[in-house]
Order: C-alpha cells, then structure tokens, then sequence
C-alpha cells in the first residue's frame, strides 16, 4: 500500500514538498502540486469543513488528527483519502519562515471504500434481524435468526423482558433504552462471537408517546475487521513515519535505536525487540538496543537473516527455519541494509507460538527500510569524521586530531599537574628516496615508517603524520623524561633495522628526533608542537640518526640564524 508525504504551510496552506506516492495518489505531477492551495485540490463541498475542522484542532492545542477527505483529480475523478496531519516545528522546513507546517501522510482509501460498499451491499440483501418489543422489554415480533441461542433467547424475552434475558449485552440494551427515550439510535455491538449494527427506531401513538421499538439488526463483522485492519494499518504508517522522522533528526544512532526497539515492542505486544550491529573497529555482533518485558532469551548473537534476505521465523533454541519447530515460542529477524551483508539485525521474539502474521513482517521490511537508510548516513558521517581526522596514506591521525588530542592532554596534565612528553620526527633525506625511486616508493616507505613507529612506542602512546615526512608522537601517563627519551632511542634503532627493501633496493631509515617535555606547566599546544620542533632541527644539525631535549639555547640559535639570514638578504 502506496503512502504518500506532503508538507503544507500552516500560514498559507500551500503545498511546500510531496513525494511521488502523493503525486500518484492525487492525479498530479509535483509541479502541478508545489505551491498550490490546499483548497483547490480539496473537494470542494468538503474544503469548509476540512478547514473548520484544522482551525478547531489547532486552538484546542492538538499537533495531530485524522481524517478521510476528498481530493478532486484534473479527470474531475474523485479519490477518498485518509490523512493524517501532525504539526511540527522542527528544521524539515527548507526555511525558518515556512515553520510551523503540516506533515500529512496519505493513504488512498479508494480500495477499501469500494470493498465496504460492496459489504453493505451484500448485507443490506440479505435476512436481517428484526424485532418490535413493547415499553416493558417483551418482543412482540421477531424474525430472521442471528444463531440458535439467539432464537430461543428471543423465545423466551416474549414472555420476559429482553433487559433480563440480554443483560450481558448491555450496549445493545442501551440503544433500546435510548428508543424508549424517544431518540433513534444506532450502534455496534459484539454478541456471540460477531459484531452487529443494531437500529432502534422509537414508535409512538397519536399523542407521541413510545408505545414500541423497531429493532433492525444485521452482522457487520466482515466490516469492523476491515476497519480494525485500516486502523492498524494506518498506525503502523503513522509509527513507521514517525521512526522515519526520528532518524532524519537523531544525531547518533544510540537514540535511533532505542527509539525504534521500544516502538516496536509496544506496537507488536513483543516480549523482546533486540537490533544487534557490527561493531564499527572489530566488525563482531554486538547488542545496541533492546525493549520488551522478557530478559533476552539469545546469550549469544541470535540466527542472522537468509542470504537472500527474507526474514526468518523461528524457535529461540534452534536456528529459525520457517515455523519454529519449538511450539513454546516464535522468532522473527529481519536484516537492515543489505541482505547479504546487513549493518544490523533487527530481532522480535514472542513467547506466543503463533508465527508472525504477514502484515506484521510488512510493517517490520518497513521499519527495516527506514533504519538501514539513517544507518547508512550514520555511516557515511562516521567515514566523513574518520577522514578529516586521519591521514589516507597511513591511516595515523592527521595534524588537527592530534593537536587536538595534544591540547586536551596537556589541559588535562596541567590541572593534574602530570608531564607530557611530546616527540617530533623528520626523516632524514627523504627528498633523495623521492626523487631517486618516484613518489609511489615514497609512499611505500612512509606507510613502512607508520607501521614501524607504531611498533616501536608504548601501547598508550599516539603516533600521528604532521605532513609529508613529518611525524609525531603524544607520550601521555606522566612519563618522566628518561622515558621519553628511551621511546626516541628505540624509534630511531626501529627505523634503522632491518633495511626496507623498496623497488628492489634496500633502504636504511634514519630520523631525526626532537623532544618536548612538560612537567605539568600550562602551555600551548602549538607552543609545546613548536618546541619539538626546534629540538628536531637541533638535532638533524648534528647529523642523521639523532634526538634532543629542547632548552631555550636553541630558541636562541634560531632566532640568531633568522636574523643572520635576514641582515645577510638585505631585508
């Protein structure tokens, strides 16, 4: 069944967007429908109400209703709707002047309209119930049987009042009363096993007094199914809607699924709505969220979905297949996203025995649908985050994570009054690897020197790529300065052996190191880079293959060579 979505203007009743269900459901295409009135699509006997009826809503403070209108086609055809409209503020609107605006979900009532004339039809042609009791409740006439216990109930009620004989019907007692009282009634009620529509017509003397009631009843349980089923179906779509706004504005998919398992578990009376997802670094199952009143009846990670991703009912003790072999209790798991490779697995279980029903499995593919669309971008934000933090070529933290972490770990150390040690790392005569065995070699080499580095440090350690052939790494954990000084000695011995063995050609690694040590003080995290850094050039100064502290002596010698350089360009 095709839903549509529109977004209407509440200050002007204009339509703002519509998706293409609602364009097939009204007749029109989308241009024919983005900006138009509300009231020239609207049947035009039903616009004065429709509109009374928003007004009447929106002063009572309600941000959502239901109703069946009708829409007249460009054919002059007529098509019967139900929509459901929510008011909503939120940033859906392309601009702030369009807020607040209606969400309206439509849902083509053609169909099931034409099924329940087709049923009046049919019931209006064949034997009804009809009855005529006096003032005291005695039937005085009946005929055409609703079941033999209703036959010989009304037997009995000619010589007893049907308040007696039908006191465990008491709604179709009360349109009786009702008749009594002077008014027609009519109404529904249920009585042995079916529903009834029942009219009460009063009957009244020359002076206008109730002497009698005519009651005309016919079973109408064929109806009040279908209309149930409607009302279902129409709140699994306002609940799948509902989930699909949620996902365009939860900001993380914690709350998402939370959200998705405790609506799910209410809707469908569950014992246990479990999503379990692949971790984003191990890739293992992992449980994200759960609702429902059972403790989860899975320890580990429950049977995942066909390959060919249709959902599998089942037992909770064996691997579903089918309907569960085991009678206590049923499975359903539906996967989200891919079937063949799903970023999660939504599980219902019900201790019930009975396999799901169909519409139910429906209702779940599209919930299903939903969560795999909002995983999928939750996914890309993760990729689009990991990328701008992180270096493609090596896959270290780029220059802006670690400054970032190096400026939180130093906060952090000052408050905690803890030393930070901070290594800076060039390799020596990498512009000669370069330019002697092209840049590819260069990059092997560099994604050698990531792996090496990492190798080399302590497990609590951060290693990052500043830029080019320039490295980094963060000695967080109060290292004192000795320690620091023996994670450069074994970088340096780490590099240098054994060869890297590029194009053929071994090539022996050197790097020169500066170091920055700080005993707690507050400071800059480009301050503190900066030191480092000058530690570096101190040391490459002195040759290949070297590290040193940095003092303030160097802060001087290269101020002294800048301005030496300087006099010396006559600038």
């Amino acid at each position: 069944m095709e839903i549509g979505l529109g977004i209407i203007g509440v200050a002007d009743y204009r339509v703002r967007r519509v998706n293409q269900a609602t364009c097939r459901i009204l007749g029109r295409n989308e241009d024919e429908l983005v900006g138009v009135r509300w009231e020239t699509l609207v049947h035009p006997d039903d616009w004065e109400a429709h509109l009374a009826e928003a007004r009447q809503n929106q002063a009572a403070g309600q941000t959502h209703w239901q109703g069946v209108v009708r829409f007249v086609q460009p054919s002059g055809s007529v098509v019967h709707v139900l929509a459901t409209s929510m008011i909503l503020t939120d940033d859906v609107a392309p601009a702030e002047a369009e807020r607040p605006y209606f969400l309206v979900q439509f849902q083509d009532l053609s169909q099931q309209l034409a099924s329940h004339r087709h049923l009046r039809l049919v019931m209006e042609n064949t034997p009804v119930t009809l009855a005529l009791v006096d003032r005291d409740g005695c039937v005085l006439f009946n005929e055409g049987a609703i079941g033999e216990d209703a036959v010989r109930r009304l037997e009995i009620a000619r010589r007893r009042s049907i308040f007696e004989v039908f006191r465990d019907l008491p709604d179709a007692l009360d349109l009786t009363r009702r008749a009594l009282a002077g008014q027609r009634a009519c109404g529904v009620f249920s009585a042995y096993g079916h529903w009834y529509e029942s009219q009460t017509v009063p009957i009244c003397d020359a002076q206008g007094v109730v002497q009698s009631v005519a009651i005309v009843s016919h079973d109408v349980t064929e109806r009040e199914i279908a209309l149930a089923e409607l009302r279902a179906r129409s709140a699994e779509q306002a609940l799948v809607a509902e989930i699909g706004r949620c996902a365009l504005g939860s900001p993380d998919p914690a709350s998402l699924w939370h959200q998705a398992t405790t609506a799910i578990s209410g809707h469908l009376c569950a014992d246990q709505v479990t999503i379990r997802a692949a971790d984003p670094h191990s890739g293992l199952p992992h449980v994200v969220a759960t609702a429902g009143s059972a403790a989860p009846y899975y320890p580990s990670p429950p049977p995942s979905a066909a390959p060919d991703g249709t959902a599998l009912a089942g037992s909770r003790t064996d691997p579903p297949r089918g309907i569960a072999a085991d009678s206590a209790s049923s499975s359903l798991t539906i996967p989200i996203g891919q079937p063949d490779n799903p970023g999660a697995l939504l599980t219902i279980d019900r201790r019930n025995p009975d396999s799901f029903a169909r519409h139910e499995v429906i209702f779940l593919e599209m919930v299903a649908t939903v969560l795999a669309a909002a995983d999928e971008r939750f996914r890309i934000e993760r990729d689009a985050q990991y990328q701008a933090r992180h270096d493609g070529l090596t896959g270290l933290p780029n220059r802006t994570a670690f400054l970032d972490r190096l400026q939180r770990t130093l906060t952090r150390a000052g408050h905690d009054r803890r030393r930070t040690g901070l290594l800076f790392i060039d390799l020596d005569n990498f512009k000669r690897v370069n330019d002697s065995y092209g840049h590819q070699t260069g990059d092997d080499l560099l994604r050698e020197v990531a792996a090496r580095l990492q190798r080399a440090v302590r497990p609590e350690d951060s290693v990052a790529r500043l830029s080019g052939d320039e490295f980094a790494v963060l000695c967080d954990r109060d290292p004192a300065l000795p320690d620091v000084q023996a994670i450069a000695r074994r970088i340096v011995t780490t590099l240098a052996a054994p060869r890297i063995v590029l194009a053929g050609q071994p090539i022996t690694v050197a790097a020169s190191i500066g170091i920055a040590h700080s005993d707690g003080q507050p400071i800059d995290a480009d301050e503190f880079l900066c030191t480092a850094d000058m530690a570096m050039y101190a040391a490459k100064r002195q040759g290949p293959g070297r590290f040193l502290v940095f003092d303030e002596s160097m802060r001087t010698h290269i101020r002294r060579h800048f301005n030496t350089r300087t006099t010396a360009s006559g600038r």
